[in-house]
């Protein structure tokens, strides 16, 4: 759920619907809570400390989740796929996911590299760390657009839709199959 940005887009336009926030960060989790409460919609929002294999499958089905810059933090692929899993197993069928993530391809050496060294810059190396590559991929897990849409599909979705990009930000809808 992160700050809860996604929330409050979505509670104002749809004044009927309940949340679930979901975040392995308690304190992040807290400041959700707090701009939720802030905007009146407290009320509407369950809480949920945990990933979202910490959610139980008994809480849903749920009728569609959000995903933003969420699994390049989750740097194993098998674990990566193991995420878009977890929450297709909590989502009723046909219901969307609406995803995005940093990706690039391969090919675009001058823009990871440019990106490697913003986040030593901002975050600092990683101990242990002998270059700025090595600091990035310790802290994030950056594919190929269409390696991450291969993850969502076999995660039980329907081929990603790619409907928005900035630089390396892609965004993507699928259901659940």
């Amino acid at each position: 759920s992160g700050t809860g940005a996604e929330i409050l887009h979505l509670a104002g336009i749809h004044p009927s619907w309940s949340f679930t926030a979901v975040d392995t960060s308690a304190p992040m989790l807290d400041r959700c809570r707090a701009r939720v409460a802030a905007e009146g919609v407290g009320d509407r929002v369950h809480f949920h400390v945990g990933d979202v294999h910490s959610l139980s499958p008994e809480a849903g089905p749920f009728h569609g989740a959000t995903a933003i810059l969420v699994s390049q933090f989750v740097i194993v692929p098998t674990a990566r796929q193991q995420f878009f899993q977890g929450i297709a197993d909590r989502l009723a069928l046909g219901a969307p996911l609406v995803f995005a993530e940093l990706a690039m391809a391969p090919t675009d050496n001058e823009l990871r590299e440019i990106w490697q060294r913003a986040q030593v810059l901002a975050c600092g190396p990683v101990a242990g760390s002998a270059s700025a590559a090595e600091s990035a991929a310790k802290m994030v897990s950056i594919v190929p657009p269409d390696e991450i849409e291969r993850l969502v599909q076999t995660a039980g979705f329907s081929a990603p839709a790619h409907v928005f990009q900035t630089l390396m930000i892609h965004g993507w809808t699928a259901r659940r199959r």
